[in-house]
């Protein structure tokens, strides 16, 4: 078998930065059109979403018909069978299996089924001429007489490929036959699954289900697999020999797969022609950039990319790195009336850019970072670096004052004259590090307006604006400031998601409270309604974390850290009017909520999907959009409606003290060839 080049990786990674972007523009295309309950009808999770099959217009070899991504693995198919590439956690190389017909006819042209909303580009490289877009998916692709009277259906989920051979009246079963490469060895288990053992793993074909429809019920029909060195027939029992029989195997890649390291994407947002901006860590040079943009060179071991596409993903307007010679990642964007972008994060390089009278603090290389570029991407208006601390979340108002939150981890950082707390604590953190801030930087980047410190033991993740006064939310020890009158003014236990609210000027706390239980909670996300109702989104591992009104009155994961939960706080910060927890039988995290003119509140989530989290909570008084279909991470990011209105903007992925969930090719995207 021959190895699969790596740098596949490399250049694909921007072809999932663009999936996430034609996700994020659809959400903001159904913003002038509310979703309207269906009656009965029962959003999908990610898991039950189907596969996506996109036909081949030169994104891979010729001689493939389809070819369809999942978390770990790309199928190719032609009318001799499938090649798979699977793709291991932290693994270099991917394996290749083929499953070939054998006997088969020959040049049989598939027909797809079922296309898809949507549709796929490949932006790799620098040459447009290059590029492949406006390639449709489909959730099914069918071979029709591949054997006398035998048809080949594939379809199935993200985590499960499946496939039908549909045997029609008199036809014979005994004329399938499979040959199976790639694999070191093929055996049947006592559960009649066939195991095909890798050399760092084994997957799976599931026993073949069999079955006739009657009166459109199924009518089961034992089978199992016959297996003879790496060749596979199927033996099923009687049946109804004047009626068509399904065989059904599926392909589990449940307890092999993992996630592999490419280019990051954490952070996205979009202006008001719905054009769409991503931001995070470009992790190879493979990453793409245009002409004309601000740095086109990759520069240090990981970079900061800032890219924008079109409002239906297939224009590259501009994308650039911005970095220095050591390491640096974005984790929030945020984009003006103009189209100018903001951009935050951490940077650990000596050289990393900052512009002539902007702020600039930082610790021996090592700083939180807030910088604009201009709506071309070709300058910064600014780049300032805030000091030793992290910049977690940022938000704008419309003089262009940014404003940002997160932690500090030591000097320099600069607080102003008359802020809520100008000292930073000196406690002994044990569960949570780092003294929470909150700052607004003024329009041209060189001055703080104010800039504040909240507690010791504190980390904040997730800031809003309203009239000038910002709220945050995010994980603190025993030490958070509460204000009198508080809805939680005691600490619940190991650590507590907070509210605070600031006013305009930095120097008092409009309200703060806790907000937890005896377990571990963290927000991550906060929104604010038009009339200051401030709604909370993160984790929560506590049993009696504080509900009202709730949706899912207890928790239900056994998972760490078990259930998400959506919190809504009156005005004054002194009562509930609303608070959940949100998960499945597995684990779920809230990481982003937003809210529109209405009050409406949409939460943006991570859940287990492997295997798939089907209990997860499914009202039919709302709709779940999940994004994309095959977003490949593990685990599932879905915006949840908490009422039936359009879905929210953005929904970016846990910060890094959660170990960020990285946006990560899962395997090559040309089929592999075995020996």
């Amino acid at each position: 078998m021959l190895p699969l080049r790596s740098a596949a990786l490399g250049k694909l990674a921007f072809m999932v930065l663009l999936v996430l972007a034609i996700a994020a523009t659809a959400i903001a295309n159904r913003v002038a059109r509310p979703l309207v309950s269906g009656g009965n009808s029962h959003p999908q999770t990610w898991g039950q979403m189907p596969l996506a099959f996109e036909l081949n217009r030169g994104q891979t070899d010729s001689t493939v018909d389809y070819l369809s991504r999942g978390p770990g693995y790309v199928a190719f198919l032609n009318s001799s069978g499938a090649t798979l590439s699977v793709h291991k956690h932290n693994a270099k190389l991917a394996t290749a299996l083929r499953m070939t017909l054998l006997g088969a006819g020959r040049n049989i042209r598939p027909s797809a089924e079922q296309q898809l909303p949507g549709q796929v580009n490949y932006l790799i490289g620098n040459n447009p001429a290059q590029w492949k877009t406006g390639i449709p998916e489909y959730a099914r692709v069918q071979y029709r007489g591949v054997y006398p009277g035998v048809d080949l259906v594939y379809y199935g989920n993200p985590g499960q490929l499946e496939y039908d051979f549909v045997v029609e009246p008199g036809a014979d079963v005994s004329e399938i036959a499979l040959r199976m490469d790639g694999s070191e060895s093929i055996h049947t288990t006592e559960s009649g699954d066939l195991a095909l053992q890798l050399p760092d793993g084994e997957i799976a074909w599931k026993h073949p289900e069999a079955y006739q429809l009657r009166d459109g019920k199924r009518q089961p029909v034992s089978s199992q697999y016959q297996l003879a060195g790496n060749s596979v027939r199927f033996h099923v029992g009687e049946y109804d020999h004047r009626q068509p029989l399904i065989i059904d195997p599926s392909l589990s890649f449940g307890t092999y797969i993992g996630k592999s390291d490419s280019s990051d994407g954490l952070g996205i947002a979009l202006d008001s022609s719905h054009n769409v901006y991503i931001t995070g860590a470009a992790n190879s040079s493979q990453y793409p950039t245009t002409p004309g943009a601000y740095q086109t060179t990759y520069a240090g071991t990981q970079d900061v990319f800032v890219t924008k596409l079109s409002s239906d993903g297939s224009t590259l307007l501009y994308s650039t790195y911005v970095a220095g010679s050591g390491s640096q990642a974005a984790d929030a964007i945020a984009v003006d009336s103009s189209g100018n972008a903001y951009v935050a994060g951490n940077a650990n390089s000596a050289n990393f850019p900052v512009t002539p009278g902007a702020l600039d603090l930082n610790n021996a290389g090592s700083a939180g970072f807030i910088l604009k570029l201009n709506s071309t991407g070709s300058a910064l208006l600014y780049s300032a670096e805030i000091g030793d601390a992290t910049v977690r979340s940022i938000a704008i108002d419309s003089a262009g004052n940014t404003y940002a939150t997160g932690a500090v981890f030591g000097s320099p950082f600069d607080t102003t004259p008359g802020a809520y707390k100008t000292t930073i604590g000196t406690t002994n953190c044990p569960n949570v590090s780092g003294e929470s801030y909150v700052l607004e930087l003024n329009p041209s980047g060189s001055a703080l307006v104010y800039s504040t410190y909240i507690s010791d033991c504190e980390q904040a993740d997730g800031i809003a604006l309203q009239n000038g006064e910002a709220y945050i939310t995010g994980q603190t020890e025993n030490y958070h400031p509460v204000t009198p009158g508080a809805l939680q003014s005691t600490f619940g236990g190991y650590f507590d998601a907070f509210v605070t609210k600031l006013n305009t000027s930095g120097s008092a706390l409009v309200y703060s409270t806790y907000l937890g239980g005896n377990g571990g909670d963290q927000g991550n996300g906060i929104g604010v309604d038009s009339g200051g109702n401030a709604i909370a989104a993160g984790f929560t591992a506590s049993t009696n974390f504080p509900v009202k009104n709730a949706f899912q009155p207890n928790m239900t994961g056994n998972n760490y850290p078990n259930d998400a939960f959506v919190t809504k706080l009156n005005s004054s910060g002194t009562a509930f009017v609303s608070s959940t927890y949100l998960g499945g039988s597995n684990y779920s995290f809230g990481n982003g909520v937003a809210v529109d003119s209405s009050g409406n509140a949409y939460r943006c989530s991570f859940r287990s999907s492997i295997p798939a989290d089907r209990s997860f909570p499914q009202p039919t008084t709302a709709r779940q959009i999940s994004s994309p279909r095959q977003m490949p991470w593990r685990r599932t990011r879905s915006a949840t409606l908490i009422s039936p209105a359009p879905p929210p903007r953005d929904c970016q992925p846990p910060q890094r003290r959660m170990k960020k969930l990285r946006m990560a090719i899962w395997a090559p995207s040309s089929p592999p060839k075995s020996t």
